[in-house]
């Protein structure tokens, strides 16, 4: 940039050029930007929270966590920031302490909606579908056509098994973007449900055509015992699993080689199910712990 060859210290450029680096997936420059940015400028909170964004795309969610902390240390009132570190706590499974980010940005602007519809999403996920409900209804009594709101309540509504309610939302969702991957994957699921199995391979399969890497779409699709994916589609979900720069979740990374197990035969779908469960055995011992037969006595 023209102006960093004049002002090597201009901290907005820098920023800027991060910015422009992210949105070239040059993620080390982009961090280096960053970092000169606030070099330049201590106290600046916007690259702070861009930097927060940054680790959060590549799922270093400690970084990102620090990163926003400070943000809103600088700036105590900068809303956004505190929706990101809600974001990144409910991607870490900490979803009470998201809440009270949430809950906190909501006093500063009760009416924030990237705040309200997080808030929606953990109320969701801690299974309190009724003020889940209010808070997205809330969202949309702000934002009338808030595309995520309107799928998240759907989801709600499916979950729920009101499948009528949910399938026009989803259909509603999609109306408004029809890239909606989660829409599509999620009425896909509901007209399973429904025994609609060819309208819901018909969704899994859009789900994936909007976006590829979709693991929970080719898992949905594997499930069903209805659909075979083809050599490149299955080339593809190896490669996600193999690609170290993607970094998988590894309950996603799980999903992704139990659909590779049923795509495959013989010694190959061996190995992907034997892949599949190591890692599901760590998911399992990391949230109950090991098994310990001494806690397990059987009564003759």
């Amino acid at each position: 940039m023209a102006v960093l060859k004049t002002e090597p210290d201009h901290a907005e450029a820098y920023n800027n050029l991060g910015r422009a680096l992210v949105g070239q997936k040059k993620f080390e420059q982009a961090e280096a930007a960053y970092d000169k940015a606030i070099e330049a400028a201590p106290n600046n909170a916007a690259a702070e929270n861009n930097l927060g964004n940054l680790h959060m795309q590549q799922r270093r969610y400690d970084l990102a966590e620090a990163a926003f902390l400070r943000a809103i240390e600088i700036d105590s009132g900068f809303l956004l920031a505190f929706s990101n570190l809600a974001t990144t706590y409910m991607a870490m499974n900490w979803l009470d302490r998201a809440e009270e980010v949430c809950r906190a940005a909501l006093k500063i602007n009760p009416n924030f909606v990237p705040a309200v519809q997080s808030l929606g999403v953990v109320l969701s996920r801690n299974q309190q579908f009724d003020a889940a409900e209010q808070t997205f209804r809330h969202v949309l009594d702000l934002a009338l056509n808030h595309n995520q709101a309107i799928s998240n309540l759907a989801s709600l509504y499916s979950t729920q098994a009101r499948f009528d309610e949910a399938e026009r939302l989803f259909k509603t969702a999609i109306t408004l973007n029809p890239n909606s991957t989660h829409a599509h994957l999620n009425l896909g699921i509901c007209y399973s449900e429904l025994g609609q199995m060819e309208a819901s391979l018909k969704c899994l399969s859009k789900a994936i055509a909007c976006d590829p890497n979709n693991i929970d779409a080719y898992y949905a699709l594997s499930t069903s015992g209805k659909e075979k994916l083809d050599k490149a589609a299955l080339d593809h979900l190896e490669g996600l699993v193999e690609d170290t720069e993607i970094s998988l979740p590894t309950e996603q990374k799980t999903k992704a080689l139990f659909a590779l197990g049923m795509q495959t035969e013989g010694a190959l779908s061996f190995g992907w199910f034997l892949k599949g469960n190591k890692l599901r055995a760590k998911i399992l011992t990391s949230e109950v712990g090991a098994f310990d037969p001494e806690h397990h006595p059987i009564s003759l």
